[in-house]
């Protein structure tokens, strides 16, 4: 506090005979300041509270320690400068002066700049400690300040990938698909914000940043493939020096791309996640840019090197016998690419890759490979088999507390289906390489292999009578969510299967499930990702399949998924579980593949 004569950038607020009990709050356009005495000095303060927004004024003083403390959660600042004593952050304070006994203080904000550091600071701190609450708001700040709703997003991806202890994972695909779906929230854009940020540090809350290795230039003899042998050694230092050596030396996205698609395609990972995790990498980065995402890169290759090689199980043995037989012909394949395309019974492909054997679901993609069918046509319609499977699946599965059902799969297994294909038709479109032909391969083996889930009287779940849907699009998109919220799934599917009937605008319907998929509130976190991961999948291959009379068939799958029960935390099934694995008993049985 001083007393010189106030200038101009100084605002009155009233005078120390206004002081009731050493407080005075001012209302000042849309805020409130409270000037607090301390021990014979003044200070001023935002009146609100950070964290709820409790005014302040009402507080307590420690005159010793010169601090104020909310008394609604105890939260604690420094009179002198509003600095956090206990709680997730600070107040605003503001210069104060006295002149002739009138009081004055400066509002003026500082430098946008200067306000943004701030509050990337207190985001990566909020972030770290996964303090929601504190997310959220420097969320909305950063955003009122101008700052892009895929560049607050980014924040989180970076602050992930330094921490996920085993790379990339669900987080950044969740962060990727809310960049996305933001488009659903013209006026809202810090709710998938909130969430990108959430699921970013949920995962990781109190990590240490990961070790990374010294970075190793590519060399002559050094690059693509070397990357890809030491993937396949699981040498995960060696693989990240190396491609951070490549990214630092400047190689094009096209060939980083290649490098990752090359190593997510050698084998099939994952229940399709790693080929699923590159494709979101591509599509964050059609957003903000490669170059953006450069420090981000590297975490793929943990995620890549260490993830389940499913063609190394006894279930897809042969069949990946029968793959590496024509693994030589790749080239020649793609070649037919160049002509106009073949015609093909894509029905008869269908039928095949959802119910014939596996060697027939293999002989179908390599026939229509070999006629020179198209690949984005061979893709889409791997795509419309997958949402036909999800239409087919069990729901007892999902419910069943029998063990070998527990542990052998369920929804979030069924859902890679069409999250798999859509990364794989995706991927393609980029620009195919010989390698990633395997993954057609790949996506037709899985969509086979879960037959075993299908219902037993064989239906798909979007038959039968059509409800009555009587109301404009906006209004059926309302009465989608509502149906979702309440897991009603024949009046949820009812809804898609009325938007087809009816022709009805389909962008209200694409808003209604994108924001659903945003807002779903499941719990825990790896049910968010798959709901988000799904929808989103679906509503970009329903857009793309434009006026296909089947468009609608994975919003019909994803929106079947979004409105069935889910199993949470499953602890009844885990605890009984792990009691009788500690029982002597003979090891699993393994499925053969047939």
């Amino acid at each position: 506090m001083t007393t010189d004569t106030a200038p101009n950038v100084w605002t009155e607020v009233g005078s120390l005979d206004d002081m009731k009990d050493g407080r005075l709050v001012k209302r000042l356009g849309d805020r409130q300041v409270v000037v607090i005495e301390s021990q014979g000095q003044l200070y001023a303060l935002d009146n609100r509270c950070p964290h709820e927004g409790y005014p302040l004024a009402v507080g307590r003083v420690n005159d010793a320690a010169c601090t104020l403390t909310c008394e609604w959660h105890n939260w604690k600042f420094a009179l002198a400068d509003g600095a956090a004593q206990f709680g997730e952050e600070g107040a605003r304070s503001y210069p104060l002066r006295v002149d002739g006994g009138r009081i004055f203080v400066d509002l003026t904000p500082p430098a946008v700049e200067d306000q943004m550091s701030e509050r990337l600071i207190s985001l990566r701190e909020g972030l770290h400690k996964f303090e929601a609450g504190r997310i959220a708001r420097e969320a909305a700040r950063l955003l009122d300040l101008g700052m892009l709703p895929a560049e607050v997003m980014r924040q989180g991806a970076l602050h992930n990938a330094e921490r996920e202890e085993y790379g990339w994972g669900h987080a950044l695909a969740v962060i990727a698909d809310c960049v996305s779906l933001a488009e659903f929230y013209p006026d809202e854009a810090v709710v998938p914000t909130v969430r990108a940020l959430f699921a970013s540090a949920d995962p990781v809350r109190r990590y240490p940043e990961r070790p990374t290795p010294e970075v190793e230039p590519p060399s002559d003899v050094a690059g693509e493939q070397e990357f890809r042998r030491r993937i396949e050694h699981e040498d995960i230092d060696g693989a990240e020096a190396l491609l951070t050596g490549a990214i630092e030396g400047g190689a094009p996205s096209s060939e980083i791309a290649r490098w990752l698609i090359g190593a997510a395609t050698d084998h099939f990972l994952g229940f399709g996640h790693q080929m699923i995790y590159v494709h979101k990498l591509s599509q964050f980065a059609d957003k903000v840019g490669w170059e953006a995402l450069l420090p981000i890169v590297p975490a793929l290759v943990p995620s890549i090197a260490w993830a389940t090689r499913y063609d190394k199980l006894p279930e897809m043995r042969r069949y990946i016998t029968q793959l590496s037989e024509v693994e030589s012909t790749f080239p020649s394949l793609l070649a037919k690419q160049n002509g106009a395309g073949a015609r093909w019974d894509s029905a008869r492909f269908r039928q095949q890759v959802l119910f014939g054997k596996q060697t027939e679901a293999f002989e179908a993609v390599h026939a229509a490979l070999g006629a020179g069918v198209a690949l984005d046509e061979v893709a889409r319609e791997l795509v419309l088999a997958a949402s036909e499977r999800m239409l087919r699946f069990d729901t007892t599965w999902e419910t069943s507390h029998d063990e070998a059902v527990w542990d052998d799969g369920g929804w979030l297994e069924v859902t890679h289906l069409l999250t798999h294909a859509n990364a794989t038709r995706s991927l393609l479109a980029r620009g195919a390489t010989p390698e990633v032909l395997r993954s057609l391969y790949h996506s037709a083996w899985f969509i086979n292999d879960q037959k075993r889930f299908d219902r037993a009287d064989g239906a798909r779940a979007d038959e039968g009578p059509l409800p009555s849907v009587d109301a404009n699009a906006e209004e059926v998109g309302d009465s989608l969510r509502e149906s979702i919220f309440d897991r009603d799934e024949a009046s949820a599917l009812a809804h898609i299967r009325q938007w087809r009937r009816t022709e009805l605008d389909r962008a209200p319907l694409y808003a209604a499930l994108g924001r659903e998929a945003v807002e779903a509130d499941d719990g825990r976190f790896i049910q968010q990702a798959h709901v988000l991961k799904t929808c989103h999948a679906a509503i970009e291959e329903s857009r793309l399949l434009g006026g296909h009379p089947e468009a609608d068939l994975p919003l019909m799958a994803a929106t079947r998924f979004a409105a069935t029960p889910r199993k949470q935390l499953a602890v009844y099934d885990q605890a009984l579980n792990a009691a009788r694995s500690t029982q002597p008993r003979p090891a699993r049985v393994a499925r053969i593949d047939g």
